[in-house]
Order: C-alpha cells, then sequence, then structure tokens
C-alpha cells in the first residue's frame, strides 16, 4: 500500500512548474502569448484599415484568418441578466489564442490543486471551497489583457 501511496502523491514536472507560479500570469510564456496575440491584433488592424481603403485587394479574408480583440457590447455569461462591455478576441488566430490563455489559467488552478494534494477526479466539499478560491485569485484573461497591454 505505500507504494500505492507514492504513486499517487508523484506529479507530472509540468504540473509542478505550473503550480510554482504565483499567479498563472507569472509565467514567462503568457506574457510570450499575450505579445503574439497584440502583433496579431494590430496586423488584423492593419488589413481592416487596408481592405477599407482598398476593397478591391480582398484582403478581408485574411483579416478573418487572424481575427482581433474586441470589445463588445454583450451579456456576460457569469450573470444571466448583466449586460455589459467585454473584450474578447473575435475570430481566427486570435479567438484561438484567446482560448489557449483560458485554458493556461484553468491548468494553473487544476495543478495548484493537484499540488496540494487534491484528486482532480474525485469531488469533495474541501476541493470545491479551494477551486472558488483559486479561481477568485487567477484573474480572468480580459483583465490580464487589460494589465498587459497596459505595460
Amino acid at each position: 500500500m505505500a507504494d500505492a501511496d507514492s504513486i499517487v502523491r508523484w506529479l507530472h514536472p509540468a504540473v509542478v512548474r505550473q503550480a510554482g507560479f504565483a499567479a498563472w500570469t507569472a509565467d514567462p510564456a503568457i506574457a510570450t502569448l499575450f505579445a503574439i496575440l497584440r502583433d496579431l491584433d494590430k496586423a488584423g488592424a492593419r488589413l481592416e484599415a487596408l481592405q477599407h481603403d482598398r476593397p478591391d485587394l480582398g484582403a478581408d479574408a485574411a483579416r478573418g484568418d487572424i481575427g482581433g480583440v474586441v470589445s463588445l457590447y454583450e451579456r456576460c455569461p457569469a450573470h444571466f441578466f448583466g449586460h455589459g462591455w467585454r473584450t474578447r478576441a473575435n475570430g481566427g488566430a486570435c479567438a484561438g489564442l484567446w482560448e489557449l490563455l483560458a485554458a493556461r489559467r484553468d491548468a494553473w488552478i487544476d495543478a495548484r490543486l493537484e499540488a496540494e494534494g487534491f484528486r482532480l477526479d474525485a469531488a469533495s466539499v474541501e476541493k470545491d471551497e479551494r477551486t472558488m478560491a483559486l479561481g477568485d485569485e487567477a484573474i480572468p484573461v480580459e483583465l490580464a489583457w487589460t494589465r498587459f497591454q497596459a505595460g
């Protein structure tokens, strides 16, 4: 039985690395992903301007492949009746990066839970409470993007 405990307590090095960051945004790879997103957003804006000036070029298709980061007045998924301005990536590669960043946030929460001894496949009140606390601690991608833009 002692052997089984050591197997259960072994953590993958990627989990250990992820859990070692004080915040999900402290991972240097996250800053790189945000920089790529910023560059793609700028490229998309340049293509949009070119499409406006020269619609005969047909740059709109390439613009769709890139996407962009936009502010939209829409319903907030967390609140049924809560409408407001939200920032999110809309379409193309930008949307893919936005989803990747959201997945990295979730991976940080899962890694912290695992490092603290919670089994990801087992439900408990303590795990749910800790998951909610970590969710509150891990800023959403939208706020991390705003902070990255501010420098």
